[in-house]
């Protein structure tokens, strides 16, 4: 997307005028601009909050080690979109800026809805899909109680599924 963009400034496709380099972006490329700046931060959000689960997983022969490596970089991701918050100039912050890139890309995808356009049919379709398994699987997630269970009910140094006498026995149909 970005660099779609850049070959559109380069090309001059647009119209120039504006108070200010991001008043023209987000007058002429509002949608390419939001996805970008959405997407980036909302990846490094992912990426911090992922890695601080999987360091808390491999050590998790050290309790407190684990737990300081998982806050620690928990903090990284919670610190950065505190920055992002304070000095985003425009959308008021990360939670506008998902409205509104939430607001553009349905707004994209609706106009293009059709048979020539099958990709966005498909990718409105995934994009359902999807959204169905996350909520569904947190539903029952939270409702059985395993919100904590894959840290509590470890035996420390094993891996999930063994037993403190061997390898956990799998019958196989």
């Amino acid at each position: 997307m970005s660099t779609h963009v850049v070959v559109q400034l380069e090309a001059g496709n647009f119209n120039s005028k504006g108070t200010s380099l991001i008043d023209m972006l987000i007058r002429e490329y509002e949608y390419e601009y939001c996805s970008v700046r959405s997407q980036f931060i909302t990846g490094m959000l992912t990426f911090l909050m992922a890695q601080g689960l999987r360091v808390r997983y491999s050590l998790r022969r050290y309790a407190d080690l684990a737990n300081c490596a998982m806050f620690c970089l928990f903090s990284a991701a919670t610190g950065m979109l505190s920055y992002n918050n304070a000095h985003t100039v425009t959308f008021g912050g990360y939670p506008g800026l998902m409205k509104r890139w939430a607001q553009l890309t349905a707004d994209f995808y609706g106009r293009r809805i059709d048979l020539r356009h099958p990709m966005a049919l498909m990718t409105v379709a995934m994009t359902l899909a999807g959204g169905f398994c996350v909520c569904r699987g947190c539903v029952l997630w939270v409702s059985h109680g395993n919100f904590w269970a894959p840290f509590s009910n470890e035996v420390k140094g094993a891996a999930v599924g063994s037993s403190p006498s061997g390898p956990a026995v799998v019958d196989i149909p």
